[in-house]
């Protein structure tokens, strides 16, 4: 299995994967089987738990700007991609894009 590293994260695929931060999923395995088919390798702790540590990714305040996600998320408004890298088993935020 080859695993793409870096992983570019678009908002698109960002809301795909915060749609799979519910309990019934994540005791499912449906985030497992949704993360094997898109992103090979990748494991869940690697990508929304990274982008909330790095405060990319929030829980939604009503009347503060930002990108709605899915389950009460959202991304920092200006963003439009995330760079993920992989080093040694831990994930990191490696880069981020914004709308100019």
């Amino acid at each position: 299995m080859t695993i793409q590293n870096p992983l570019t994260l678009k908002v698109k695929q960002i809301k795909e994967i915060s749609n799979y931060s519910h309990w019934i999923p994540i005791t499912r395995g449906y985030h497992r089987e949704y993360l094997e088919e898109n992103f090979p390798g990748w494991d869940w702790n690697d990508l929304l738990p990274v982008l909330l540590d790095a405060g990319l990714v929030n829980t939604h305040v009503e009347g503060h700007e930002c990108t709605r996600l899915m389950l009460g998320l959202c991304l920092l408004p200006k963003i439009v991609a995330v760079e993920l890298t992989l080093e040694k088993g831990i994930s990191r935020v490696s880069g981020v894009k914004e709308k100019k």
